[in-house]
C-alpha cells in the first residue's frame, strides 16, 4: 500500500492503560474493564483472521502510580473468556526496595514476550484472501 493511511495503520497485539500515582479504586477497576474488553476484541480480531488452533492469551499492562500489573485473556471455550491476573510489582521509592526493580523487569520482559508471541502468530498464521487481478485502464 503506497497510501499515507496504510503506512500508519494499526496492529493490535495487547494493550496498556496508565494513571497517575494517587488514583481512586474506582478509576483502577475501570481501566481494568477496559484492558479486558480491549483485549476481548483484540482477541476476537486474531481468532477471526488467523487460522491458529492453540489457545493464546492476549496481555494487558496497567500501570498505577507505581505499582504494575500483568493481566491475560484468553478464549476458554466458546463464548466463554477467562481473565486472569498473571504477575503484579511495584516501582521501587528507596535504596531499600530495589529488589522490586527486578520483579518489575521480569514483569515487563514477560508483557514483551507474549506481545512478541501474538506479532508470530499474526505473521505466520494468517488467512489471505485470494485477490482477483484488477483490469488494466
Amino acid at each position: 500500500m503506497d497510501t499515507k493511511a496504510g503506512k500508519h495503520c494499526e496492529d493490535d497485539h495487547a494493550n496498556c492503560e496508565v494513571a497517575k500515582r494517587e488514583t481512586p479504586v474506582s478509576k483502577s477497576d475501570t481501566n481494568k474493564i477496559k484492558l479486558l474488553v480491549e483485549s476481548k476484541l483484540i482477541l476476537d480480531q486474531l481468532l477471526a483472521t488467523t487460522k491458529y488452533d492453540e489457545p493464546v492469551a492476549i496481555p494487558a499492562l496497567q500501570l498505577c502510580g507505581n505499582s504494575v500489573f500483568l493481566y491475560s485473556l484468553c478464549l476458554a471455550a466458546d463464548g466463554l473468556y477467562v481473565g486472569a491476573q498473571e504477575a503484579q510489582g511495584m516501582f521501587p521509592q528507596n535504596a531499600f526496595e530495589l529488589m522490586n526493580l527486578r520483579n518489575v523487569v521480569n514483569l515487563l520482559y514477560n508483557f514483551w514476550f507474549a506481545t512478541k508471541k501474538i506479532a508470530n502468530i499474526k505473521q505466520s498464521f494468517t488467512i489471505t484472501s485470494v485477490m482477483t487481478p484488477q483490469p488494466k485502464t
